[in-house]
């Protein structure tokens, strides 16, 4: 097979001091879960996938991290099988911990381990629906990552992604690229200065959009797929390492590499937000690719 370069993704640093404790933040969101978050949760699956695309299917979360949405989808939405995975201990933590709250449900299983280690992958098996919303783009091997969690869909099933959009100008994805870079490096002081300066901004937006400066919690949660602003605030400024991707890159690139996919739906993103995927796979079983 002919070879395609990649479409631009910045390479971050992948040192120690320089990834973001996303496990110690999603304990602080895990400790004011709400029933309403949960119930978000479940409603931003059962919108983008369809009802009829869960129940009874073998769902893989890839990079789980707090595990409200394995739990979304085998607590709430009736999957008969999920298993959940993240590279952060502390994460599995926080999604062990969830599990305990749900009943120790026998349908959901959680493992500790990355999407881009060639021997934890190979023991997944596929699944009818792999979700990894937010994830990919984070573990300093984007391209990597989306082609051994494409690998994972099962002939028929489908890969939702987000990854974050490109975008170009002084304030564009380069831009904040460094911005992340700084913060998850910055003294404490500084990043709770940079929180309160970036909720600042993100009140004043919201007026000129014509919404209340602060939104309620579980006003936002409805909105962003059962989130928490505090939460969300430190990992839009910390999240790292971060790559990034046009949903033109992303089509093309899963075109070639996964020509069994077809687009099923596309949510283009605002400026530097996520894009959503949903393909679909056909016929072709890519087990038989190596991993």
């Amino acid at each position: 097979m002919s070879t395609v370069p990649l479409p631009e993704a910045r390479s971050p640093a992948t040192s120690s001091d320089a990834v973001f404790p996303f496990g110690e933040n999603w304990r602080r969101f895990l400790s004011q879960l709400t029933p309403e978050q949960i119930d978000a949760a479940a409603a931003s699956l059962r919108s983008f996938l369809g009802e009829e695309c869960l129940r009874g299917k073998r769902f893989l979360d890839v990079g789980c991290g707090s595990g409200l949405f394995s739990y979304a989808a085998a607590v709430v939405l009736g999957t008969s099988e999920v298993l959940s995975l993240d590279a952060d201990a502390k994460a599995v933590a926080c999604a062990r911990e969830l599990w305990r709250r749900a009943g120790e449900p026998r349908n959901w299983t959680i493992r500790h381990g990355s999407i881009l280690d060639p021997a934890f992958v190979a023991s997944l098996g596929t699944a009818d629906i792999v979700y990894a919303w937010g994830v990919l783009h984070h573990t300093g091997s984007m391209w990597e990552a989306l082609d051994r969690t494409a690998r994972l869909v099962a002939p028929g099933g489908v890969l939702y992604l987000a990854l974050y959009n490109r975008v170009g100008g002084p304030f564009g994805s380069k831009f904040w690229w460094h911005v992340k870079r700084w913060y998850v490096t910055a003294p404490h002081w500084q990043q709770t200065r940079a929180r309160q300066v970036f909720r600042l901004l993100y009140g004043v937006r919201n007026v000129l959009r014509g919404k209340p400066s602060v939104q309620h919690g579980d006003v936002y949660a409805a909105e962003k797929r059962g989130m928490a602003l505090k939460t969300d605030v430190h990992d839009w400024l910390g999240g790292f390492p971060y790559e990034y991707a046009t949903a033109n890159d992303v089509l093309s690139h899963v075109q070639h590499h996964f020509s069994e996919f077809s687009l099923v739906k596309l949510r283009e993103a605002p400026g530097l937000e996520n894009n959503w995927y949903l393909f679909r796979s056909h016929v072709r079983d890519h087990r038989e690719d190596s991993v």
